[in-house]
């Protein structure tokens, strides 16, 4: 069984096919830049712990609740207003990109489509991806105290299993943020460049 037939498979793990989106920055946006900034979040947090021991690594993630708090709903807002936003035709147009922004799904007779995607689409499940993502660190955040004694009971390696569990929560929060900033794009600088498109086309359709 492959990734997207689990993905598929299931309406709760579909928030993230945004991952699975295809385009000329994907690799960069959803990896690369997550990536670098992980490592500088997780140097800072690492050494900022006084004792390396896996009480001490995972009582870190407690730090990044506050913060959860705050996207959580932000994300839900902006999910909801991309698909009711309406006085840009742009968003509903193909991207203007030398390739395709595609999202390969599977149908209801279990045949496999790649869809174009639109801008809205794009916007839509990128904030539908936040939204889980968050809803997950928040659970993890509020559930540390359990984390520990799972991890404390492990036989061997707990200091290891603490460490990795904390660079992975560290690079889903690093992976939201950066997913965070260019949704925030889309909303702002992309929304008023394309109207301003739209309007300077119209201008020279009424000049003709």
């Amino acid at each position: 069984m492959s990734i997207i037939d689990i993905v598929e498979g299931s309406s709760f793990l579909r928030p993230i096919n945004y991952l699975r989106v295809r385009n000329d920055y994907s690799f960069k946006y959803n990896w690369l830049y997550p990536i670098i900034l992980c490592a500088v979040l997780f140097s800072g947090v690492y050494l900022g712990v006084a004792t390396h021991n896996p009480a001490d690594l995972l009582s870190a993630i407690n730090k990044y609740g506050s913060l959860l708090t705050v996207l959580f709903p932000f994300y839900f807002a902006s999910l909801a207003a991309t698909s009711s936003l309406g006085g840009v035709p742009a968003l509903d147009k193909k991207f203007e990109m030398a390739n395709e922004v595609t999202l390969k799904i599977k149908l209801a007779d279990g045949e496999y489509e790649t869809l174009d995607l639109c801008p809205r689409d794009f916007i839509s499940l990128l904030f539908a991806y936040c939204t889980t993502v968050s809803l997950f660190l928040l659970v993890v955040s509020y559930t540390t105290s359990g984390l520990i004694a799972v991890v404390e009971k492990l036989p061997v390696c707990a200091s290891w299993a603490a460490f990795i569990v904390l660079f992975f929560i560290t690079f889903l929060l690093s992976q939201l943020l950066v997913t965070t900033l260019l949704g925030v794009y889309f909303l702002s600088d992309y929304m008023v460049r394309q109207r301003a498109s739209s309007d300077s086309a119209r201008s020279d359709e009424d000049q003709i």
